[in-house]
């Protein structure tokens, strides 16, 4: 509610803004008399007020949020996505967040957690990234795609990927086609008239679900060295 840190600069009683967590127990003890009262008249040594409990509080609600998110994806192919910037105190964070798709067929994403890094280059995301995958006991042989928001090292990841002809080859053919398609009112409506049949035939054939949100009609986006999309 207050869209400021969960901490307080200053968490005096006199303090107009003590922090969202002392702000929020001034809240409830208003709301409940019985919290109230063992605030006011019990022991002043034992309120669980501190920055060291407030640490460990929020340590002890991110890992069972956690252990929530893992036992959700576990055992399931996911993507991550992963973006950097720096914070305030001028060091550079690394986000991570995962994507997959649950038992009802929704894709999902879940924040995963940030890390400090000192390079933004290629090897050192890579090695955040494995590392952060394994204090999760998650499996880098499930993952099945990458999104990133580095120009930079995408420049890389396409330069390398099109050393093999079969990639470049196929990075060439996808502007060709989003091209020739887009160019022409008459392309696309075919295309799609297609696309509709072969949904039609593999939902007879029960292949895929239907439903809300489900095998729904999109544009082409163009493709570009420095951006990754992700489609369902």
């Amino acid at each position: 509610m207050q869209g400021d840190a969960f901490r307080g600069h200053d968490e005096s009683s006199t303090s107009l803004n003590k922090g969202t967590f002392r702000e929020f127990i001034d809240w409830y003890k208003d709301k409940v008399e019985v919290v109230k009262d063992a605030y006011d008249n019990g022991s002043k040594n034992c309120q669980m007020l501190s920055h060291h409990i407030q640490k460990n509080l929020t340590k002890a609600c991110a890992e069972e949020v956690m252990a929530v998110v893992m036992d959700e994806i576990r055992g399931r192919k996911f993507s991550v996505l992963i973006d950097e910037s720096r914070d305030v105190s001028i060091k550079e964070q690394m986000a991570m967040i995962l994507r997959f798709v649950n038992d009802e067929g929704k894709v999902l994403e879940r924040f995963v957690g940030i890390r400090h890094i000192e390079r933004c280059t290629a090897v050192a995301l890579k090695e955040a990234l494995v590392g952060m995958l394994c204090s999760h006991k998650l499996s880098i042989s499930m993952l099945r795609g990458q999104g990133y928001d580095g120009a930079s090292n995408m420049r890389v990841v396409v330069t390398v990927s099109t050393s093999t002809p079969a990639i470049a080859d196929f990075f060439n053919y996808v502007p060709l086609i989003v091209n020739t398609v887009g160019a022409s009112c008459m392309r696309k409506d075919a295309l799609l008239a297609r696309q509709h049949d072969l949904l039609l035939e593999k939902v007879e054939n029960g292949e895929i679900l239907t439903g809300r949100g489900l095998n729904q009609e999109s544009s082409l986006a163009r493709p570009g060295d420095t951006r990754l999309g992700f489609t369902s």
